[in-house]
Parts: C-alpha cells; sequence; structure tokens
C-alpha cells in the first residue's frame, strides 16, 4: 500500500511511516491535517484482500496527472490505518469538527448499498471496544439510489442503548451522481454535537440533506482506538467495500470554507477537457461521448469520444446505433453528449442564426459561444400546458415540433470561413435520448433559413427537410451497415467456423439425384427437373412462362416488396432479353428492399408486438430493427435463430432480447418456446401450453423443457398453466397431462429425435448456457428439421403454397417433393445457410416464372405439383409501400408514438419513429380512448393495413394471414385517405410531374399504366383512357401558377402525453385529423377540370382487380 499522512500540526513517526509536506494550504478553520496519497509506501498500512495499487488514469487534469491510485476490485479489499491510542488524530469527539474529502472513481453502486470511503470503528477488530462491532466512530460512504451515488456520513452516539433502533445516525446529501467512469470529488463537513452543521460537496455543488435512522443528535460520538480503514467496513463484507479507485483522502480537523472545497472540483465545463479535433471544411465531424451526467447539465468534461463519424451537415434526426461485438443493437448511457464540428463560410453582412434541438445544445463559432438551447424540461402527468414556444411564424417555415425549442441570434458575418461547433445533450434521468428536429440555421437579412452544411442546400421549409431527413436516415444506415461489420469481425469468423463444419457434416450426405428433365417441359436451373419429373409422373403440364412485365411486376414485390419503379423498368428493358430475368434478379436481392420485405413476414412468426404505450405489459420490445438489420446484412439464417434464441442486446433500442419481454404472464418463456418450435422446427405446441397436445405427438412436458433453457432455469408449473381433471367426472376431457402443477422442469433438449452431435455443443461460446445449448440443437447441421422448416418457408413465400402445408405444422409432414426438398436443404447448408442463394435459385427457375393458378386443393394435406406458383393477393405492407413507391410521396405518418415530447423513458413510452416503410407501424390504439391520444397521421396507415389483413397486435404467432378479399378493402382505397393521396395530383406527386411533362395523352396514358399495373395499356385500354385525359390536354397546364403547396407537411398540434388531459388537447387532435381527410392539396399547375378527369383514371387503376394481384 502506498500512503503517506501529512499533517501540519503533527509530525508522529509512529502515525505513518513517511513525511510528506502539505498539498492543500492550512486554514483557520482547519488546523490539522491527515492525508493519504497513495503515493508512497506507509510501514503502518496494511493491504487486504483485493485492494492494490493502480497507475492513475483519467484524474482532472488540473489536479495531477501522474501517479497511484488506490484500487479495490470486486469481492472484501480495503487499506488498514491503525490508532496510536488516546489523543489520536483520528479521534473526534463532541465539540470537534471534521471534514472528509476525497477522490472516487466508482465502478457501479447497486441501489441500497453502502460503499464504504472511510470508515473508523465497525472493523470486527475491536475486542476492546465496550461497544463492541458497532462501535462506529464515524464513516463517509456513497450509498446506491435508483442507479446513481449519494453521500451518506454515519456514526454511533455513545449515549444510546446497545439494543437501541436510534444508536445509528446517518445523514444523506440530496445531490447525487451516476457512476460512469469518470474521477468525483465528495467531501463532507460537520461539528459533532451540531447536527445542523453537516453539510456535503459533489463535484463542486454543495449539498443539503436529511438525517434519518436515529435521526440528528447532540449525543456525543463513539470514540476508540479502533483501526480507520479505507474503502471497507463490517469486516470487510463485499457489499461494503467500494469497488473502483479511491485517492487523495485527506481529514481536516475544523470545517473548511465552502469556497475551497468548491474549488477541489477543477472541472472547467465550457472548456474541453482533451483538446479539440481540427473542423473539416468539407463535411462535418460528429463526436458521440457516453457517460454525461443525467442532471442535465453542461458540467462535464469532453473526454476521448465513444464514436467517431462524418455527415454533410450541422443537422440531425438520428444518430449511429451502438453494436456489441456480436454486431447487436446495444443502448447508450442515459445521457449522453454529442459535439459536430466544420469550418464554413459565413456571409458577409448581418445575419440571423438559429438552433433547433430537443434537448440542451449550444453554438460556438471561432470558441465562443454565441447561442444556447435549453435543457428539457418537459415533465409526464398529462396536465402540463401545451406549449408554444416557437418563435417564428413564417409563411413556409417547417413548424418546430412537439418537444423542440428554437433560439435566435444576430450575428455580423464577414465573408469568412469559421470554426462552428454544436454541441448537444441527449436524454438524461428518465428521458429517452432524442434528437427531434435539431440543427443549425442562418439566413440573411430577408432570407430564407437554410441548414449550415455541406451537402444539397437544405432551406427549413416541409420539402426542405424531409428531404434532409430521408437522405441522412439512409446513410446513418449504411454507417451502421459498416459498423456492424466493423465490430462484428470476431463473431463473423465464428461463424464461418460453424458453416465449415456443417458443410463437413453435409459433405457425407449423399445428395439426392437430380432426375433427367421429361419431354416437353422447360428447365432453367436444377429444380425445373424435380418439379417436371412430378408433373410428368402425374401427367400434368406445366404452365406457360410469364411475359417479362409480369415476371417484372412479380419479382419486384417478393423481393423488394413493392412494384417497380420508372427507373428500374427503364434499366430492366435496357437489359438484353436472354439475361435481363436473372439480372434483375440480382439486382433486386442486392436492394436494401429486401430486407424491408422480409421483416413484416417474421414479425407475424416471431409474434413481435411491441405497444408504444406501456410497452412491458405483456408485450415484446421492438425487435424489428434487429430483424431488418439481418436481412440487410444477409446474416445466415441459423446464426438469425441462434440470436433470437440467446435473446441479448437492447430491449426498447430494436435489439433480440425485447424478444425476451413477457410480463403478466404466468410462464412466459413457455410462450418464447411455443414461438421458436413453430418458426424453426415445425412444432405446434400451442396445446401443450396447459396439457399433452391430443392431435400432436407433443407434451406439455417438452413445451416446459425448452422453457426451463430459455429461462436458464428449471420452470414450475403453475396451476394457470394446467387442465383440473376431476377423478370421478364422468365425460373426462379427452387431454391427458404429463406434468402436474407444482412439478420443477429441468432445462434440458427434450426432442430425442432431432439428431444432435457432441459437437455441435462443442462450439458453443457459452457451453453451460442452456439459451446457448438450445440455439445449437435447433440449428445443429444434423438437426435436418431446422433447414428442411427454412427451405419450406422460402418455397412458400414464393410459390404461394409450400412443400409442407401448413409450414409450421410437421406433425403429419408428407412432403409433396421431398427430393426437391433434401436438394434445397443441402444447397442451403452449403452455401453458409444463405437465404439469398436459395432465393436465387427459385427466382430464375422456370417454375416460379410461370402463369399463376387458382387450382389448388383445399386440405393440406393434398399434394400440390407447382404447375405454376399459386396466385396470391399483395400483402398489406406491400399495398401500401406500393403506393407510395410509385406516387413518389413521403408517407408523412408523423411518429409512431404517444410521447411526442420525449417526457418518459423508454420503459414507459417506446418511440417507434416516423415509418418510412410499412413494417414501421404499430398498433396506435389506447384503453384511455381520448382524442389527444389519437394519432391522426399514422391511423389511416393502420386503418389500410388492418383491412389487408395486417396484425395490428401479436400476441401469438401467425405463420398465414388472412387473404381473402373483402369490401372494407375496396372502401379503402376507393375512399380512404390513403387511396386519396394516391390519386390526388398535388404538387409532390410523381404522376403530376408526368402529366405536366407529356407530350400526349397517349403518352400519359401509357406512362400511368407502366407505373400503376407495371404492363402497357392494350389497344382497348389506350384508347378508352386516352378519351379522357386528351379532353383539355393542351390547355391543362397553367404556367403562371405557383408550385406552393410543393410537399408541406401536415401541422403539429403540440400534443403529447405531458398534456393530453389539458381540453385543448382533445380539438387540436380532432382539428388535424379533419385536415388529413381532406388529402394533399392539389396542384395549382394543373387545371382543375383536366385534373380531376386525371385522378379519375388514377381512381380506376388502382381500384382495378389487378392492382392488388401478383401476377
Amino acid at each position: 500500500m502506498q500512503f503517506a499522512f501529512r499533517s501540519n500540526m503533527l509530525r508522529s513517526a509512529a502515525i505513518c511511516g513517511v513525511l510528506l509536506g502539505l498539498m492543500f494550504s492550512a486554514s483557520p478553520a482547519s488546523a490539522k491535517i491527515v492525508r493519504w496519497s497513495f503515493d508512497d509506501d506507509a510501514a503502518d498500512v496494511r493491504l487486504e484482500g483485493t485492494a492494490k495499487h493502480r497507475s492513475l488514469r483519467d484524474m482532472p487534469r488540473l489536479l495531477r496527472s501522474e501517479g497511484r491510485v488506490l484500487s479495490i476490485s470486486g469481492g472484501s479489499g480495503y487499506a488498514r490505518v491503525s490508532d496510536t491510542g488516546p489523543d489520536s488524530p483520528l479521534d473526534f469527539d463532541n465539540g470537534d469538527a471534521i471534514t472528509i474529502e476525497a477522490w472516487v472513481r466508482p465502478g457501479s453502486v447497486k441501489d441500497g448499498q453502502h460503499m464504504h470511503i472511510v470508515s473508523k470503528g465497525r472493523t470486527t477488530y475491536s475486542a476492546g471496544s465496550k461497544f463492541g462491532r458497532d462501535n462506529l466512530n464515524y464513516a463517509l460512504r456513497l450509498t446506491g439510489k435508483k442507479g446513481r451515488a449519494a453521500l451518506t456520513f454515519l456514526f454511533r452516539d455513545r449515549n444510546s442503548d446497545a439494543n437501541s433502533d436510534e444508536r445509528f445516525h446517518r445523514w444523506q446529501s440530496n445531490v447525487t451522481f451516476r457512476p460512469n467512469g469518470d474521477w468525483h470529488h465528495v467531501a463532507l463537513s460537520y461539528r459533532f454535537g451540531e447536527p445542523e452543521s453537516i453539510r456535503g460537496i459533489v463535484d463542486g455543488q454543495i449539498s443539503k440533506g436529511s438525517w434519518d435512522l436515529g435521526g440528528p443528535t447532540s449525543a456525543p460520538p463513539v470514540v476508540d482506538d479502533d483501526e480507520l480503514w479505507i474503502g471497507s467496513a463490517l469486516g470487510g463484507k463485499a457489499s461494503s467495500t467500494f469497488h473502483g479507485e479511491i485517492d487523495e483522502v485527506v481529514l481536516h480537523r475544523g470545517l473548511l470554507p465552502e469556497s475551497e472545497l468548491k474549488r477541489r472540483y477543477p472541472v472547467a465545463a465550457s472548456v474541453p477537457e482533451a483538446p479539440l479535433p481540427e473542423h473539416p471544411s468539407d463535411r462535418v465531424l460528429v463526436e458521440i461521448h457516453e457517460n454525461a451526467p443525467t442532471e442535465r447539465t453542461w458540467n462535464f468534461r469532453w473526454r476521448t469520444p465513444d464514436r467517431i463519424y462524418e455527415q454533410s451537415d450541422l443537422g440531425f434526426v438520428s444518430l449511429p446505433n451502438k453494436y456489441s461485438a456480436k454486431a447487436l443493437r446495444v443502448d447508450r448511457t442515459s445521457a449522453f453528449a454529442v459535439r459536430a464540428m466544420t469550418r464554413a463560410t459565413l456571409e458577409d453582412g448581418p445575419l440571423e442564426l438559429l438552433i433547433r434541438a430537443r434537448n440542451g445544445a449550444r453554438l460556438w463559432i471561432d470558441n465562443e459561444l454565441v447561442l444556447e438551447a435549453p435543457f428539457h424540461k418537459i415533465f409526464g402527468g398529462g396536465h402540463n400546458p401545451i406549449r408554444d414556444v416557437a418563435l417564428l411564424d413564417e409563411p413556409g417555415l417547417r413548424q418546430l415540433q412537439t418537444g423542440d425549442n428554437e433560439v435566435l441570434a444576430e450575428y455580423q458575418g464577414d465573408g469568412q470561413e469559421h470554426d462552428i461547433r454544436l454541441e448537444l445533450y441527449l436524454g438524461g434521468e428518465n428521458r429517452r435520448p432524442e434528437l427531434g428536429e435539431t440543427g443549425v440555421f442562418v439566413r440573411q437579412a430577408g432570407g430564407q433559413f437554410r441548414l449550415i452544411g455541406h451537402g444539397p442546400t437544405v432551406p427549413l421549409t416541409d420539402a426542405g427537410w424531409m428531404t434532409f431527413a430521408s437522405r441522412q436516415n439512409e446513410a446513418i444506415r449504411e454507417i451502421d451497415d459498416d459498423r456492424r461489420r466493423e465490430v462484428g469481425g470476431e463473431e463473423q469468423l465464428y461463424w464461418a467456423d460453424r458453416h465449415d463444419y456443417a458443410r463437413d457434416v453435409w459433405s457425407e450426405k449423399e445428395r439426392p439425384a437430380v432426375p433427367e428433365l421429361p419431354t416437353g417441359y422447360q428447365a432453367n436451373n436444377t429444380i425445373d427437373h424435380f418439379i417436371a419429373a412430378k408433373l410428368n409422373e402425374q401427367e400434368l403440364k406445366a404452365r406457360e412462362v410469364i411475359d417479362d412485365w409480369a415476371f417484372l411486376r412479380r419479382v419486384a414485390l417478393d423481393t423488394i416488396g413493392t412494384i417497380p419503379s420508372e427507373e428500374v423498368i427503364a434499366a430492366y428493358f435496357a437489359d438484353p432479353a436472354e439475361t435481363r430475368r436473372s439480372r434483375l434478379v440480382n439486382r433486386f436481392l442486392d436492394d436494401p428492399g429486401w430486407a424491408d420485405h422480409w421483416v413484416g413476414y417474421w414479425q407475424d412468426v416471431l409474434a413481435e408486438n411491441p405497444n408504444i404505450l406501456k410497452p412491458t405489459l405483456n408485450n415484446t420490445g421492438p425487435f424489428r430493427y434487429w430483424i431488418y438489420e439481418s436481412f440487410r446484412d444477409n446474416k445466415p439464417i441459423d446464426r438469425f435463430a441462434t440470436e433470437l434464441i440467446r435473446m441479448e442486446g437492447s430491449r426498447f433500442g430494436g435489439g433480440p432480447n425485447g424478444f425476451e419481454m413477457a410480463s403478466q404472464n404466468d410462464v412466459p418463456m413457455a410462450s418464447k418456446a411455443y414461438v421458436v418450435g413453430q418458426a424453426f422446427l415445425g412444432l405446434e405446441m400451442k396445446c401443450a401450453r396447459c396439457h399433452d397436445a391430443p392431435f400432436h405427438d407433443l407434451s406439455q412436458r417438452q413445451l416446459f423443457s425448452v422453457a426451463a433453457m430459455l429461462a436458464r432455469k428449471s420452470q414450475k408449473v403453475p396451476a394457470s398453466s394446467s387442465v383440473a381433471i376431476a377423478a370421478d367426472d364422468p365425460n373426462p376431457p379427452s387431454i391427458e397431462l404429463s406434468i402436474f402443477p407444482g412439478d420443477k422442469i429441468a432445462p434440458e433438449w427434450p426432442f430425442e429425435s432431432f439428431a444432435v452431435e457432441v459437437d455441435d455443443l462443442e462450439r458453443l461460446t457459452t457451453s453451460d448456457d442452456t439459451r446457448e445449448q438450445l440455439a445449437a440443437y435447433v440449428t445443429s447441421p444434423h438437426n435436418e428439421r431446422f433447414a428442411h422448416v427454412i427451405v419450406n418457408r422460402l418455397w412458400a413465400r414464393y410459390l404461394g403454397r409450400g412443400f409442407v402445408e401448413p409450414v409450421h405444422d410437421w406433425e403429419a409432414a408428407a412432403p409433396s417433393h421431398p427430393a426437391l426438398l433434401d436438394w434445397l436443404t443441402s444447397e442451403l447448408i452449403r452455401s453458409g445457410y444463405d437465404q439469398k442463394h436459395v432465393a436465387r435459385l427459385i427466382l430464375n427457375s422456370a417454375t416460379y416464372q410461370r402463369e399463376a393458378t387458382s387450382d389448388v386443393p383445399e386440405a393440406d394435406y393434398e399434394p400440390f405439383y407447382f404447375d405454376g406458383p399459386v396466385r396470391r393477393r399483395m400483402t398489406a405492407e406491400q399495398v401500401v409501400d406500393s403506393i407510395f413507391a410509385v406516387s413518389g410521396k413521403f408517407l408523412k405518418a408523423g411518429e409512431v408514438n404517444f410521447d411526442a415530447d420525449s417526457s418518459q423513458a423508454a420503459n414507459v413510452f417506446i418511440n417507434l419513429g416516423s415509418p418510412g416503410r410499412a413494417w414501421q407501424f404499430a398498433s396506435t390504439s389506447n384503453e384511455r380512448d381520448r382524442p389527444s391520444l389519437s394519432l391522426p397521421k399514422a391511423e389511416p396507415f393502420v386503418t389500410l393495413l388492418t383491412a389487408f389483413g395486417w396484425r395490428a397486435a401479436r400476441q401469438d404467432p401467425a405463420n398465414q394471414r388472412e387473404t381473402a378479399p373483402n369490401v372494407v378493402q375496396a372502401g379503402q382505397l376507393a375512399t380512404g385517405i390513403i387511396g386519396r393521396r394516391f390519386t390526388r395530383l398535388s404538387d409532390d406527386s410523381e404522376f403530376t410531374r408526368l402529366a405536366l411533362q407529356a407530350e400526349s395523352a397517349e403518352q400519359l396514358t401509357d406512362e400511368y399504366f407502366q407505373r400503376i399495373l407495371t404492363r402497357l395499356p392494350t389497344k382497348k385500354e389506350r384508347a378508352v383512357v386516352s378519351r379522357v385525359l386528351v379532353d383539355g390536354f393542351e390547355t391543362r397546364v397553367k404556367p403562371d401558377a405557383a408550385s406552393g403547396s410543393l410537399d408541406r407537411d401536415y401541422p403539429t398540434t403540440g400534443v403529447s402525453w405531458s398534456n393530453h388531459l389539458r381540453s385543448k388537447a382533445n380539438t387540436r387532435q380532432q382539428e388535424l385529423a379533419m385536415v388529413i381527410a381532406e388529402g394533399d392539396p392539389p396542384s395549382s399547375r394543373l387545371d382543375p377540370e383536366w385534373r380531376a378527369q386525371a385522378e379519375d383514371v388514377l381512381w380506376s387503376l388502382l381500384n382495378s382487380p389487378e392492382f392488388v394481384i401478383v401476377p
């Protein structure tokens, strides 16, 4: 132990082995000082347990930059200092004043835990004390309080009875700090006998506090010769031990002035701790700094950033996500800071600068603070006023969004380049760390505000900001792609090894022989050989191959989830006829839309069920983002299944840990076992939730065994998960019970029929983790069922029906094409479980490219031989996404979020963001049924999606949606809000652009057909539609009209959970709903009469049965 006691009054070699000069000057109020600096050895000080020396790291630079500290890492550890006897300088009695101060760097503090910094007495080495083991002279501690650390002072008075509940007196500070890896300065002053004299200091802030236990007292403290310990008490109990680092512990005999103690904390908040990086001139450098204080303050040091990236502008709607070493989303600290820096030219002359931000923000120019936005001060409760804090109300200017603030300043520009720095504070205690619409804008007198940056000019208009937001979100997705590859390198190598092992296993298996192609059948690849052989065996003919237009529409819907754009159509037909289909398949499989299209499917299969209000109540977290990123990365499907079963990463931020969440459920993991069994093994275990399945060879014990593996412990069967059968029941139910209430079911693999080898478990990263074991059993290359189920799902997705039906229930599995199923399974495994590889084989086959048929057996068990794909209707997501893809309009659906001003934490409200694709929606319902809690911008989408079979709530998994047509579907497309937005020729519509540019009614007819139905009109259709459009065509354009309505967003009402009980909140949301119901404003650049005729054409094409059918 390196110790040095320092005293300007007492020179006692018996007290300390090394004498050093004073670091702090003595004052009249504190005449005697004893100090431990840990840089030098003291002979009379002993280290115990895990206490050791460690080199100084990250101490605030104004204190010192090198040396050693006391480090205690886990378990029990402390430094012992002997008392020299009566009148020791460590003794304090009534009337004596004590000041204790120290620098501390705690690792973490559990709620209710007392980590001792200094404790005299109560060591259990106090046999000679008449107070026994309760002989506490005094102690300074850190106490855990809601994830933070409070300062506490504790002593025992010597007048109280040994058994009295009031013998101990404890004071606790109101000021706290969050243990975040930083050094913190703490101090406490007290004159014994005068309880009102006590005061605490935390990081330079004077703190009031309160007495509890025995309360304030004038009784004298215990004074004896027990030892003083640094870092622990109570015999060194781990729960009483300080885990972290301690330095510069000082005992003053006297009360130090507050001003002197405040100066001990040398952090100058306005000056970054580390040198500022050079500001780039052609881009914006962005740093993310975690572990900011949660008190919403700038009083912290800018340390080495946790993340650095670049972007084009000083504007933010999103930030890159944080990822673990397994490339899974994880949460940042509850409060963090962002620093964005660039060099930019500010025009000569008087300027106005504008900051918009959700939370605290500061703008620095040439290192001078010129503008500061306030911290977030909105609190939940429902009765807060509706905020009206906008400073600007100008035509064409984008509205300030709910929860955001704006501040203005005048600035004199000089036409020169300047260093510009924007600092942002995000989150805070019980606040989601959200950006809102943050940016720094500038304008000249009488001009338009624009975002400062280096990308395309971003005017502060609806169209300008929405375009910027879309562009930034896509850029952030690409940054996240790179980050996952960067941090997940080791995990990637692990899976490459797993896949090499799987290939070795399957290299020993005999592949099915590929049949000869029968005469009269077309084959594009091996798949067609297997299909043709079956058709020939059944004396069936294959259907004709569809034309290029139909193939284009079909494969676009099946891969990217939308009908093709004008650019895709042009590129497709520019390719050589003999290769255009295969090239199109490759193009679509590389498109990010591949990921968008798969999310909705797996949301259903895995029962992803987030709720934006009270998200923990019988819901899951929003692990949709993990699904999306998995398919965006083309993650091998065995890794996908493994990550779901591991349930790691963020719970509310989009990681697979969201799958784990299942409150208000007597056995939550039994529900998860049911989902996993269906999704990856084709096991229908729903009935096994309460009893053995009567129509399946599956027992309740098997389900609970899997549940125990997911729970990582035995599962006790509750009475609510069983069926009571009376022994004397004359008509007992036809079910059996293999387990009973109270039984404890151990975590073990219950399916002996699914082969697994020892080698599978030897490759686990954590061999004793039952979740890891379960994932290995499920995805083992020896377990053919997993790969069979995945291949069958892919086949059913593209051909409309699986080899085995239903895809989630293989109890009576009799594949229609067992050899082809085995061959495709071999392809899946040999490709490294690459779903795109199997999809490419299917999409390029002649079987997939044939005409669709509705002649399908009604019963699942009846075989279907695939003379062509099964005719399908668009999914709900395809309908919505196609409507907006071809019309070119932003969805303008607002945030899927009841807490629009970020006044709550993520475990109370989650924010699913502003959707850009249909899978990003969720239920907008709430049990309060108040207009103020409606989401008028999102609800038309939810209504249309629901009409086409989308499920707003997914309490259970679903593998097949309701696809039958109904009158609600027709009504929504014909008269619903989304249908009207599609047909409305507003200035933001691609159909308006085509109408303005067309040279003839016939050309416009062709273009409308191509964009909406992905084909050219027939001769008759062209003649009919052209007759409608030709009337007034030559005078349709009004050249003097302005496009003033170009892409205006819907109004912002200011309504959120924080003010939803205000009477005006209902009115504002109802008024907004009326505005949305009116639809997009029509373009003034088109003659109204001709525009109405053209909109009738669009209405007819949208409402034709052909639009919602996959060709």
